[in-house]
């Protein structure tokens, strides 16, 4: 009797345990929610769709959009220069302490969908990056021309 009731128990956990595992079918996908998209990947979504407005806000905390638009930007060669930036940044490798971002610059698409990058510009010397709101321990450095165009573009 003995035996039978701890053969009893040990199914018993076999099937609690098995039951809370975390571990996925193979092949499905891990997470609930899509991987990230790579800048590339968000650029490439940005070209297939029509942008109709970049709204800047002066930026007040990591993950989310400022309270104070700055300017809304509305034509293609406003649009050019916000796309470029996000098409020559870098990826900037190891783990970043920033400081708050100084714009959060969201593109509005055809479809009504937002995209969403903080922007930290230094004017001093010509410094820039950029994060995806969403993602903000992966930062992407920018080349001085667009730091001075995107500057030129708020002004």
């Amino acid at each position: 009797m003995k035996i039978i009731s701890r053969i009893l128990v040990i199914i018993g956990c076999v099937l609690i345990f098995a039951g809370c595992s975390d571990r996925k079918p193979e092949g499905a996908p891990l997470g609930g929610a899509d991987p990230k998209l790579t800048l590339e990947q968000i650029v490439e979504e940005i070209q297939n769709q029509e942008i109709t407005e970049i709204n800047i806000f002066k930026s007040e905390s990591h993950g989310s959009v400022g309270s104070t638009l700055l300017k809304k930007l509305s034509d293609a060669e406003e649009f050019s220069v916000v796309l470029n930036s996000l098409s020559t940044a870098s990826q900037m490798l190891g783990i970043r302490d920033t400081s708050v971002p100084d714009y959060d610059f969201v593109i509005v698409l055809d479809n009504n969908e937002t995209i969403t990058f903080h922007y930290w510009l230094n004017l001093d010397d010509i410094q820039g990056m950029l994060a995806d709101i969403n993602d903000t321990g992966t930062v992407y450095s920018l080349p001085q021309d667009s730091v001075q165009n995107l500057l030129q573009l708020i002004e």
